[in-house]
């Protein structure tokens, strides 16, 4: 790319509510400027998944934590691995996304999966990477940092996993938690996805990001 700076610089941080197109963006986002994608939250669900294979119940969370320190999670060409196995499909079924929102408030397991997604952010070089604390916690030494928001009715229209009513209840749960609660980065760049295309977004994004990085 020619830009000077480590690899947390050269991120892109991503954070946003359910429904406001953080994955579709941001990966079309990594496309265009030409980094490696990382959804975070896809990471959880992963470890859910995991959890409900392994019948681990979401208040467990001595077993939750030893599970998040030693799983053996891969992403390979956007796609996650579980024990070798694919396992992208079924992570986004309603019921592991239920379990992913409440074992995600677990502060120990929080800190065991911000671990692993850092250090495959660096071993990438660099990625765009998307969740509800990338611009606070996860990358928050990233260059451009972006929330996404859109309107409730909007986002519940988008998702196959969760209704309006989910919806509500998952923006109280992820902004009221008290490890990493959901905020707008400091100097995040805001942008109302149900006002403006995808397209739009990501060449905003593409521009800004270029911007950045042609001041080191």
């Amino acid at each position: 790319m020619g830009y000077r700076g480590d690899w947390e610089e050269l991120s892109v941080a991503i954070d946003g509510v359910a429904g406001a197109g953080k994955s579709t963006i941001g990966r079309a986002l990594a496309r265009e400027i030409g980094i490696t994608y990382l959804d975070t939250g896809a990471t959880y669900r992963a470890l859910a998944f995991q959890a409900r294979e392994l019948g681990i119940g979401e208040q467990d969370s001595d077993a939750l934590t030893d599970l998040a320190v030693n799983q053996n999670l891969k992403i390979v060409d956007g796609c996650i691995f579980v024990d070798e196995r694919d396992v992208s499909g079924e992570i986004r079924t309603p019921e592991v996304s239920s379990f992913t929102s409440k074992i995600a408030t677990i502060g120990s397991v929080r800190a065991a999966m911000v671990s692993w997604q850092r250090s495959y952010a660096e071993a990438e070089g660099g990625v765009v990477g998307d969740g509800r604390d990338c611009g606070t916690v996860v990358l928050k030494g990233a260059r451009l940092k972006v929330f996404l928001d859109a309107d409730p009715v909007v986002r519940a229209s988008r998702r196959n996993d969760l209704s309006l009513e989910d919806i509500t209840e998952r923006d109280l749960r992820d902004s009221t938690r008290s490890i990493d609660p959901l905020r707008v980065a400091e100097g995040a760049v805001i942008i109302d996805t149900s006002k403006s295309s995808i397209e739009e977004s990501v060449l905003l994004l593409a521009r800004l990001y270029d911007e950045e990085n042609s001041k080191y």
